[in-house]
C-alpha cells in the first residue's frame, strides 16, 4: 500500500487565506479538481516506477475531519467527489 497525504486546502486555493486550510472547501472546486487530477497522474506514475510492486495508491485528503472541519456537511461531501473525480480521471 502506498498512501498519499494532503495536509488541507492549500493556501492558494483556500477562501480564507489559510495555508493550509483544514476546515473549508477550496474557493474553485473545479481548479481543485484538475489539481487532484493531476496529482493522481503523478502519483500513479511514480507508483509505476519506483514502486511496481504495490498495486494502488490510497489518497488521504483530509486529516480528522470530525475535529478540523468547520464548513457544512454538503460542502464536505462535494471536497470528497471532486478529488476522487479528479484522481480517476
Amino acid at each position: 500500500m502506498r498512501l498519499v497525504r494532503f495536509d488541507g486546502t492549500p493556501g492558494w486555493s483556500s477562501m480564507h487565506g489559510q495555508s493550509p486550510d483544514f476546515g473549508y472547501i477550496p474557493n474553485d472546486l473545479n481548479y481543485f479538481e484538475n489539481y487532484m487530477a493531476r496529482v493522481g497522474q503523478e502519483t500513479e506514475a511514480t507508483r509505476a516506477k519506483y514502486y511496481p510492486s504495490t498495486s494502488a495508491n490510497y489518497y488521504q485528503v483530509t486529516w480528522e475531519p470530525y475535529i478540523l472541519w468547520k464548513d457544512t456537511d454538503k460542502n464536505f461531501v462535494a471536497l470528497y467527489q471532486h478529488a476522487y473525480n479528479g484522481i480517476h480521471s
